[in-house]
Parts: structure tokens; C-alpha cells; sequence
């Protein structure tokens, strides 16, 4: 994810980031993230990421709220 999401312009990058590589995940796909060793199943249809790994990620749960996706844990 790029861009720092507690700043405005930082939130605006992340959320055009985030957007383009969804889009790129098929149906129950999955997104690797290493930094905190967590994976994330993508579903378009109900608009969820389902988390699992070490760590949550603040950014990705911040993002995806603004973006109006839910991460279930």
C-alpha cells in the first residue's frame, strides 16, 4: 500500500492504490502482505478481506473502512 493514510493527501494515494490492486484479485484471491505476515481472502461480492496471520495491519483496516470494506479478523 502506498501513501501515509493520516495525512489527507497520504489517504487519497492509499485508497487509489488499494482500489487498483483489488481490482486485479480475483473472486476469493488472495493478497499476501510479508510486512505483517498476513494474508487477506478478497471478496468482491460482499466487500470483505478475511485476515489471517501474525499481525492486523492499521493501515489496510483503515483504508478499507474508508473505502467501505470490512477486514474480518
Amino acid at each position: 500500500m502506498k501513501g501515509n493514510v493520516n495525512t489527507p493527501a497520504g489517504m487519497e494515494m492509499a485508497i487509489a492504490w488499494t482500489r487498483a490492486h483489488l481490482a486485479r484479485i480475483n473472486e476469493g484471491g488472495i493478497w499476501y502482505v510479508p510486512r505483517v505476515c498476513s494474508t487477506y481472502t478478497v471478496s468482491h461480492k460482499y466487500k470483505t478481506l478475511i485476515r489471517r496471520g501474525l499481525m492486523p495491519d492499521a493501515a489496510i483496516n483503515k483504508v478499507m473502512a474508508e473505502i467501505g470494506w470490512r477486514v474480518i479478523e
